[in-house]
């Protein structure tokens, strides 16, 4: 089950009259735009899973080698592959995250609170779309890597992992925990990423 109508979503982002037009609204938030909405914001993440560059599976060069220099710890040199892979990507959480960790090390207040402002918002979107609680109100993502980012947030670590249908459950316990007797399990919906991967092996790109 889905919280999130895609269909709708899909609707109002392809319509040039609608306040939620993809195109117009991505440049906001890639500019930095403050003015946005919660609304905004809800569009922004699930429209991307109609982008032409969406691809939940897939680690393009500018990531790799950002990753290259950001676990040596050169994230100056980071930064602008960072920067790269957000043009081709700007609801990549993890590499939002990851630019704020940048930023902040370098001790750039301003570039850290635009990328925190960034990810905070969207993180709120996945959080607001369910309780995680249940495959009935599981938390809808786009990428599986959104799920650990959320779960980052919470302070839990997974443990285990099972998929039913199209959702991803993780069995979880805290950070510090070192026994897994008091798991949580945390229910993620990944029917977008399903249905990429199902049209991929198919060929059809449609």
């Amino acid at each position: 089950m889905l919280t999130v109508d895609f269909d709708s979503v899909k609707v109002k982002i392809s319509d040039q009259s609608s306040a939620y037009y993809y195109p117009d609204l991505i440049k906001r938030f890639v500019d930095g735009d403050t003015t946005l909405t919660s609304d905004d914001y809800f569009y922004i993440y699930y429209g991307s899973a109609f982008a032409e560059n969406y691809n939940p599976y897939g680690t393009s060069d500018n990531e790799e080698k950002f990753y290259e220099f950001y676990n040596e710890r050169k994230y100056k040199k980071a930064i602008p592959f960072g920067e790269k892979v957000l043009k081709e990507n700007p609801v990549n959480l993890t590499m939002s995250f990851k630019m704020l960790v940048c930023h902040h090390v370098l001790g750039d207040s301003a570039g850290m609170k635009k990328y925190v402002l960034r990810h905070l918002n969207l993180q709120n979107v996945i959080f607001n779309s369910g309780d995680g609680n249940s495959i009935e109100t599981a938390y809808v993502v786009l990428n599986v890597s959104d799920e650990y980012n959320l779960l980052f947030s919470m302070e839990r670590k997974s443990i285990r992992q099972a998929l039913v249908g199209d959702t991803d459950v993780l069995t979880t316990i805290f950070e510090d925990e070192k026994s897994d007797k008091n798991t949580k399990d945390i229910y993620f919906n990944v029917r977008m990423p399903l249905d990429y991967l199902d049209r991929s092996l198919s060929g059809n790109d449609e």
